[in-house]
């Protein structure tokens, strides 16, 4: 799937979990409250359908952040981790080493929807109370990883549904890098991409 093809899926499931939300909100308004457990229950599951409209608005609005233009790559992640820290977990790591100040725009651009897309899928999936991001420069290529302590999963039982991880992989092939999962059940998930330093990026959608 073309990340074109890609995101048409993801708005179209935005409006698909909008619609769902609604009607899930009229139906609260028409029916009487009650405090026992299948009330309980389905506003819990309300409230989940919420943060995912969230995290879904965020990726579609949030493909380019203005603090990665005009302070680069590091700053523009310590922004995207603190916009997440108003939340109770989970915390957020990060550690970086970069021997240039600025990298190449296109550069620039595919590590932090990588980072972005990485938090997205650990915070959603990973039930995780701390997450890890390191960023380093390794000799002529750029290494990231994401990491979580979490629940973990089957990699060769991801089902189709798992865009993020997809995105992730295609946006690194794009590039010229590579992509490495490793997860286990109960032995949380640790996503590797390693990126060409001189890669221009030219066949990369940036948008």
């Amino acid at each position: 799937m073309t990340l074109l093809a890609r995101a048409v899926s993801e708005i179209s499931q935005r409006q698909q979990l909008a619609a769902a939300i609604m009607q899930l909100e009229v139906f609260s308004r028409l029916t009487g409250r009650s405090d026992n457990e299948v009330w309980k229950a389905f506003e819990s599951g309300l409230q989940r359908l919420n943060e995912c409209m969230r995290e879904a608005r965020q990726l579609i609005n949030g493909l380019r952040s203005p603090v990665l233009d005009a302070l680069g790559v590091v700053a523009a992640i310590e922004d995207l981790i603190s916009q997440n820290s108003n939340q109770d977990k989970p915390e957020i790591d990060f550690v970086h080493h970069l021997d240039r100040e600025r990298l190449a725009p296109s550069l620039e651009n595919v590590i932090f929807r990588i980072v972005q897309e990485s938090l997205t899928n650990a915070r959603r999936y990973s039930q995780s109370e701390r997450l890890l991001v390191r960023l380093a420069q390794r000799d002529d290529y750029i290494r990231i990883e994401v990491r979580d302590w979490g629940i973990g999963f089957n990699p060769r039982k991801v089902g189709d549904g798992r865009f993020v991880l997809e995105g992730i992989q295609e946006r690194a092939r794009l590039f010229g890098g590579s992509t490495t999962i490793k997860s286990a059940l109960g032995k949380g998930t640790r996503i590797v991409v390693q990126l060409p330093l001189m890669g221009d990026g030219r066949d990369v959608n940036e948008r």
